[in-house]
């Protein structure tokens, strides 16, 4: 999580962390047992803010003493299972 509360990832396998950036830890960051995910200390909740241009949508944490865009939404984030086997991830270099 940068230090504005965006969300992001380094490549697969890497140790680094970019700079002014906090590594969420298990505990930070928790999925109750109805898939809605908590938001990390210090933070209100969650926000999706447009990209740009085509770019979608960030989601950030809404940490408190940061100043967002009026064009942010707040949102719940939320997980679940899938079936063993159907998903997968890799690397391609």
């Amino acid at each position: 999580m940068t230090a504005l509360g965006a969300l992001g990832y380094t490549i697969a396998h890497s140790a680094a962390i970019p700079a002014n950036a906090t590594r969420l830890f298990d505990t930070d960051v928790v999925a109750y047992t109805d898939g809605l995910v908590r938001a990390p200390r210090g933070a209100t909740g969650w926000l999706a803010c447009p990209g740009g241009d085509g770019a979608g949508y960030r989601i950030s944490a809404a940490l408190e003493g940061v100043i967002f865009a009026a064009a942010c939404v707040g949102v719940d984030l939320s997980v679940s299972g899938v079936p063993e086997g159907t998903v997968g991830a890799w690397q391609y270099d």
